[in-house]
């Protein structure tokens, strides 16, 4: 059996980006949950894709 377990945070404590304050975040993984699973090398790739996807909006913010 498996469960899951949620909570939805109000509009004021929501979380947001430094870099991008209006961007949202539609969700957050616990970290628990990864390494329970023996797959750390989520993080890694988490990583690397958000600074692939920065990288890339920088550079289309500076060709338009």
């Amino acid at each position: 059996m498996k469960t899951i377990i949620s909570d939805v945070f109000p509009e004021d404590q929501s979380p947001y980006s430094e870099y991008r304050p209006d961007e949202e975040i539609h969700a957050i993984l616990s970290p628990l949950s990864i390494v329970s699973r023996m797959t750390v090398d989520v993080f890694l790739m988490l990583y690397s894709n958000k600074a692939l996807i920065e990288l890339k909006r920088q550079v289309k913010d500076m060709l338009d």
